[in-house]
């Protein structure tokens, strides 16, 4: 298989790229540490798959994912990360990740995801399925409202959440109306602690 790295720290993909050339048969074809840069060197190098770092600079890694699985349908998304949110790894799986494993996993267990992903199955650990279990209170969210949550959290206006998503003031309003509504709060600050609570942030 040709593979994709992305993750923002050096020696953590001098780690993976030394573990996958001398433990497998599969190469690495392309790396980089920005998130924006991930959809064109797939459509550069056409890898197989992919194994993506969570946090990223450049791009939300549950965006691009989803992205990818829209126009590469064929490819294979491994997801690294090291937040315990069972919301999050929800959101990776709906948007089309074939693996989620914690980044503080061992070298074996992501050698027999790989092989895994590969022959076509998907692999969520024990841990990473309780937590999404956990966390099934928030998966009515859509992926709109999740993304304007985040940026509500970050203290973005209307506004300026449109300007991101290049959608009318009225459009943002709704789903911010919808997402307060399905947690459960009625304002920004209660929506905040409601995340913070839930594991979104």
């Amino acid at each position: 298989m040709k593979l994709l790295l992305a993750d923002d720290h050096e020696i953590f993909r001098d780690g993976i790229r030394m573990l996958i050339e001398t433990r497998t048969p599969h190469r690495i074809v392309c790396e980089t540490a920005s998130g924006s840069e991930i959809g064109r060197l797939v459509q550069t190098h056409a890898p197989d798959l992919a194994v993506l770092d969570y946090q990223m600079p450049g791009a939300e890694i549950t965006a691009v994912t989803a992205w990818l699985k829209k126009r590469f349908p064929a490819l294979r998304i491994v997801i690294l990360t090291g937040t315990t949110s069972g919301v999050l790894h929800a959101r990776l799986v709906e948007a089309g990740a074939d693996a989620v494993l914690p980044k503080a996993g061992d070298a074996e267990t992501l050698l027999k995801a790989l092989e895994a992903v590969a022959a076509g199955r998907q692999v969520l650990p024990q841990a990473i399925r309780e937590g999404i279990a956990a966390g099934a209170e928030a998966l009515s969210l859509t992926q709109r409202e999740y993304q304007v949550l985040r940026l509500v959290c970050q203290g973005l206006g209307n506004a300026e959440i449109a300007a991101r998503f290049n959608l009318s003031d009225r459009t943002i309003a709704k789903h911010r109306e919808n997402l307060f509504r399905k947690l459960g709060v009625g304002s920004a600050a209660q929506a905040i602690n409601r995340a913070t609570e839930l594991g979104l942030i």
